[in-house]
Parts: C-alpha cells; structure tokens; sequence
C-alpha cells in the first residue's frame, strides 16, 4: 500500500458490523490469525517527509528494530526497517531513493 497522504493510515483487519475500515486492510494476509487487531497501528508522513508508526493499544503490539513501541507515542521508521504488526513481520521500502 503506497502511503502518499500526510494524514495517518492506519493498519488492521476488516470485522463484520465494525463502522471503521482500516487504510491499510490486512485481512486478506490472514490478519486475524497473526494477531493483528480491528485498528492496530497508524502510519504517518509529516510534511517534513518523516515517515511514523504508532501503535493504537492494539492487543499483540507492534514492534519496529525489536523494539515493541508504547501506545499512541509515534516512532520514526527509515528506509529498510523491519517492523511486526502482532506477528505479521514487514519492511517499509521507500521508491526513489
């Protein structure tokens, strides 16, 4: 999923009767089973062209560099890094650089 807003997008899976839609819909990659929640985690591009992950409380967290991240505190993410959403692991890759 290309992230070209500034706003956030935010990470998780699709529930039946649930009114919010994540940005990023996991569902299909089997979310459920990986530990990934309704609203995980967000992804933000500043104005700056900082590039931020933060988790929503989400019940299995979010981990980037092995780090697990505190609720709702935004985290720098780079080029390459390797981050886990529940257990779902994934790298954020910038084109064009």
């Amino acid at each position: 999923h290309s992230v070209g807003r500034i706003a956030p997008n935010d990470a998780g899976r699709r529930f039946q009767g649930q009114p919010v839609i994540p940005d990023i819909d996991l569902t299909e990659h089997d979310a459920y089973n990986w530990g990934i929640s309704k609203l995980h985690a967000s992804i933000t591009v500043r104005p700056n062209g900082g590039l931020f992950i933060t988790d929503l409380g989400s019940a299995n967290g979010t981990s980037i560099r092995g780090i697990r991240l505190q609720i709702n505190r935004p985290y720098p993410v780079h080029n390459g890094d390797v981050f886990h959403i529940g257990r779902l692991k994934m790298q954020f890759v910038v084109y064009g650089q």
